[in-house]
């Protein structure tokens, strides 16, 4: 039997929102999770829609992101954590 949590990937990343939130190093995915939405709403590349209106208005189907989490090593071994919508 394999010591991997079930709710990591192989590598420890989480794999949602709401696993980076749970995890014991929460505290450094909120930064990259911060700038990334920070840079989606400055570049203009999102809009809140409601699902419900779409659907019944014109019978279309949002497109859906989640989000994407990395844990990364610098040459110098320091760690640092990077966060995308995708």
């Amino acid at each position: 039997m394999n010591n991997i949590p079930a709710s990591t990937t192989i590598d420890g990343d989480p794999r949602s929102y709401e696993e980076a939130m749970l995890s014991p190093v929460k505290k450094q995915w909120e930064a990259p999770i911060m700038e990334e939405s920070n840079s989606i709403i400055r570049n203009e590349t999102f809009s809140p829609a409601n699902f419900h209106e779409l659907r019944n208005d014109f019978g279309a189907r949002p497109i859906v992101s989640k989000w994407v989490f990395k844990t990364e090593r610098n040459p110098d071994g320091s760690t640092w954590y990077k966060a995308r919508a995708k």
